[in-house]
């Protein structure tokens, strides 16, 4: 497994480091991993491998800052490695994931939890949608190296079952949505729609209310400060108290602007900013700044669980990005279809815009 992993590393990006503890116990919680996956094994077999040169060893340290958090060790495939094994002809296997409902506690850890009606339900609905996925072929047009074998997607829970539950765990997740376009199925091109500015379309729908045609720019403010805005939101519905949104959406503009992605005006405030985007959503100006997005994220995972089964009942393959949906071009009315009834289905009052 480790020599697998390095193989791949060598495949994608060399510089590439992998991750991996030294610790003696298992890897994580016990549901999450498998029996003879123990941190023992990987410390043995790592230290022989350095000690024969075909790895390269990078300890982990703690956070001199934060004794709660810190580094953990990785390591990067050497030269004699790959000229021994080579990189180009071999067997790639993934190993299944042990559990498809994942529960994480308020500092990102794995934790143990009791199975329900409702776990096993929906544990029986990824098992159906991950066996639909891998019987079909996928390419990436113009792109590099791609594992498309890592197409087995999981849900992950924060806390419990009902923050969080967003779909995670597929090779087309963290593509730039301008390479996703190029995603082929059996040859076929792509489309993918989504829904526009949910969360706060969630956010009216639980109170009965309108959402604003444009719901990110002020009604006097420039069209090119439209990414900032959506940052704003997005912070806004994360943050838990004004405070740390402020914070954040400061650095968050600098960024922006580094990026290139737009101009800030000289006399930027971003309190004054905040507080004016909260008045224009004052109808659910309660939500902002209370932290209540994982809320919003089990909401969209439900949807995007319904849009996934009904098209899994009409066997249309269909790789989740949250809150948006790829399939071939032929089934693209299709998938508007299911998107636009979802909400009503789950007794969400609103209207989705989907683009």
């Amino acid at each position: 497994m480790i020599t697998a992993n390095l193989i791949q590393q060598a495949q994608a990006d060399s510089s590439m480091l992998i991750g991996y503890t030294r610790g003696n116990g298992s890897v994580c919680a016990k549901r999450y991993s498998n029996q003879d996956y123990r941190g023992r094994y990987l410390k043995m077999i790592v230290d022989v491998l350095v000690e024969h040169g075909c790895v390269v060893n990078h300890n982990g340290e703690w956070n001199s800052l934060d004794k709660i958090k810190g580094y953990q060790s990785r390591i990067q495939i050497d030269k004699k490695l790959v000229d021994l094994v080579g990189v180009r002809h071999y067997y790639h296997h993934r190993f299944k994931s042990k559990e498809l409902i994942r529960l994480k506690d308020r500092h990102k850890k794995l934790i143990n939890y009791k199975d329900s009606a409702l776990t096993n339900e929906m544990r029986k609905n990824l098992k159906s949608l991950n066996e639909l996925i891998h019987r079909h072929k996928f390419s990436v047009s113009g792109f590099g190296w791609i594992d498309f074998s890592k197409c087995e997607i999981y849900r992950v829970f924060n806390g419990n079952f009902h923050n969080g539950g967003r779909f995670y765990g597929g090779w087309w997740i963290n593509l730039p949505s301008e390479i996703r376009e190029r995603i082929r199925i059996e040859g076929s091109p792509t489309v993918e729609l989504d829904y526009g500015a949910h969360h706060i379309h969630l956010l009216y729908g639980k109170i009965g209310g309108v959402c604003p045609k444009e719901p990110y720019l002020l009604s006097d403010q420039n069209p090119k400060l439209r990414p900032l805005m959506k940052m704003v939101n997005l912070i806004g519905i994360c943050a838990k108290n004004k405070y740390v949104a402020i914070s954040a959406i400061e650095k968050a503009a600098q960024q922006l602007e580094s990026d290139g992605e737009v101009v800030l005006p000289t006399d930027l405030d971003c309190e004054e900013l905040l507080e004016q985007f909260i008045e224009m959503h004052e109808p659910i100006r309660d939500y902002y700044c209370s932290g209540v997005a994982t809320e919003l994220q089990n909401l969209d995972s439900r949807i995007a669980e319904y849009v996934l089964m009904e098209l899994r009942e009409r066997e249309i393959v269909c790789l989740p990005v949250h809150d948006s949906f790829i399939v071939m071009e032929e089934h693209q009315d299709t998938l508007k279809k299911i998107m636009e009834e979802a909400p009503a289905v789950l007794g969400l009052d609103y209207i989705p815009q989907i683009d």
